[in-house]
């Protein structure tokens, strides 16, 4: 929920920015790609704090390691972070 709450209030903040005059936020669009990417900085550092343990719990209960066993899904994940690299 946080993660929704972070990405919600800076697309918010961003298009605010932009009616201000930032023509970088100028558009929904280019406000919705920087709160995407603020979004994703913040799970991403939330891996390196205490907060890692609150996104391992909030994940569904299957398995009784999930913090340190890798699943399918990360397994695909990895494979479609690697195969969107020539797309860059």
């Amino acid at each position: 929920m946080t993660v929704l709450i972070v990405l919600f209030a800076s697309w918010l903040g961003f298009r605010a920015l932009g009616a201000l005059g930032v023509e970088a936020f100028a558009g929904w669009s280019y406000s919705a790609h920087y709160a995407l990417a603020v979004m994703f900085l913040f799970t991403g550092f939330a891996h390196f704090t205490k907060m890692k343990h609150d996104l391992v719990l909030s994940a569904h209960n299957r398995h009784s390691f999930r913090d340190i066993w890798p699943t399918p899904r990360d397994a695909a994940g990895c494979f479609i972070n690697i195969s969107s690299l020539p797309c860059l």
